[in-house]
């Protein structure tokens, strides 16, 4: 003991070499260790490999569940001191997928700072997704009868340490398919996490921005987020994430959002912001429409294409939501199809999730008669109503209604129409343009005369 003693004292280096086996994993290690007596007290390096047939058995090694069957091998170069540790000449191998990385992580007077730096040109996400099933979200949301949990935010997390995380990633593939680049900057720093997503290439044709900053306020979580995606090829997206295929299009997406809570019902229910969402022309496969039963959004879908045993096409669509004061209204849904022209207006109370609502199917064919009358919207998100719509009920709603529906259905019409790029979103603009303009006060008709509605003495569920 006392010559290990002087020989640590010293500050001679002392070899280290490192050999651990469990569950076919194998760990190695091969380098120097010394004791210097400074602040830095002990000062290493070496070299570590780690290898094994399957993520899932190493890591059950430390009683976690990660359900990653994958062979898995992690070579990497470290050195370090008691306040800093830097790792580099990193590759990491999963499945037939590779990364290249560089860490460095430095102990400042409040806590560590991390930086780091993933690059790849070879990622296949068959090898990096788990296929463990989170049902903690799904029996918060059935217990509480909500989409939206309220259960309370973890805040703690955003004060452990700072990072400089950079990640570029190229040709993603699922299989065969490209899925496209994606650049992911993130900087997190005395408890405010700033992130910025750029993803192109794929099912995208034009590159797409995701930007939020989040922040921890008295334990609750504060957000600003930012989304403008263009030309996102959603039919693609399903299919290869291998959740239906039945689905054709393309959609423009913008979000706005600005919220602060204690959880997710709260902060969206307390938050403002504005929802705009845009597309071409698309299809969805009848088995999809039927397998999606009575929800809301097969509901309405069946609305504009009656025809349960045909694939629906879709001309184009278009909705506007806006969130303020504890409501999510929409400023006007339209959508196009071969066979019908539906508009509508949505209304979602926060943070009850009730739902009020009337949509409009218009027939291009006389002969349909039987979807000319309007529907209303009621229930909740999870459990909505889909209901033929009474004078009374077309009438007064909600109080915005007749925002969107004073403006005659003749201007959608003359919209769609036109050689509009989306016919769909410039009839939304032209809605707001009319009002502009002073068409409501000429309007001598109410709604109901303008839809031509025929009273029905008793609601029938559809």
């Amino acid at each position: 003991n006392e010559k290990i003693l002087t020989f640590f004292t010293s500050g001679e280096p002392l070899p280290l070499s490192l050999a651990f086996s469990a569950n076919k994993a194998f760990l190695t290690a091969e380098g120097q260790v010394k004791y210097d007596g400074g602040k830095d007290d002990w000062i290493y390096q070496m070299k570590v490999k780690l290898k094994g047939p399957s993520v899932r058995k190493t890591v059950s090694l430390f009683e976690e569940d990660f359900d990653l069957e994958e062979k898995y091998q992690l070579t990497t170069t470290l050195n370090g001191n008691n306040s800093k540790l830097q790792l580099f000449d990193t590759d990491i191998l999963l499945g037939n997928s590779s990364v290249k990385g560089e860490l460095l992580a430095e102990k400042s007077a409040k806590r560590w700072l991390v930086t780091t730096k993933l690059t790849s040109d070879n990622i296949d996400i068959n090898d990096i997704l788990p296929t463990v099933v989170d049902d903690e979200h799904e029996k918060a949301t059935s217990k509480e009868g909500k989409l939206l949990s309220d259960k309370p935010f973890n805040t703690s997390w955003l004060t452990y340490v700072d990072i400089d995380f950079d990640v570029n990633f190229n040709n993603i593939t699922n299989g065969e398919i490209l899925l496209g680049d994606y650049i992911v900057i993130a900087n997190l720093m005395d408890g405010v996490l700033r992130t910025k997503v750029t993803v192109s290439g794929g099912y995208q044709d034009k590159k797409s921005n995701y930007d939020f900053e989040l922040k921890a306020i008295d334990k609750a979580l504060d957000l600003i987020l930012l989304v403008d995606i263009k030309n996102f090829d959603l039919g693609t997206l399903l299919a290869l994430t291998d959740l239906t295929d039945g689905v054709e299009g393309e959609l423009d997406v913008d979000v706005e959002f600005q919220g602060r809570g204690k959880s997710v019902s709260q902060m969206i229910s307390q938050g403002s912001g504005i929802l705009r969402v845009d597309g071409g022309e698309g299809r969805i496969s009848s088995t999809l429409l039927n397998l999606w039963g009575t929800g809301l959004t097969s509901s309405l879908l069946f609305t504009a294409a009656p025809n349960k045993n045909v694939d629906t096409k879709f001309n184009c669509g278009a909705a506007k939501f806006v969130l303020e004061n504890g409501f999510f209204e929409s400023q006007g849904i339209v959508l196009d199809t071969p066979e019908t022209t539906m508009a509508g207006q949505i209304q979602i109370k926060l943070p009850e999730e009730t739902l009020k609502g009337v949509v409009k199917p218009e027939p291009k064919k006389t002969s349909i008669v039987s979807i000319r009358t309007p529907v209303t919207v009621s229930g909740t998100v999870l459990e909505p109503k889909i209901t033929v719509a009474s004078d009374d009920a077309l009438l007064t709603p909600f109080n915005m209604v007749v925002d969107f529906y004073a403006t005659p259905f003749v201007l959608v019409k003359n919209v769609l129409s036109s050689d509009a790029e989306n016919p769909c979103e410039e009839a939304l603009s032209e809605t707001g343009r009319a009002e502009k303009k002073g068409v409501i006060e000429v309007i001598t008709s109410p709604i109901k005369a303008f839809f031509g509605v025929f009273k029905s003495k008793e609601p029938a569920t559809q």
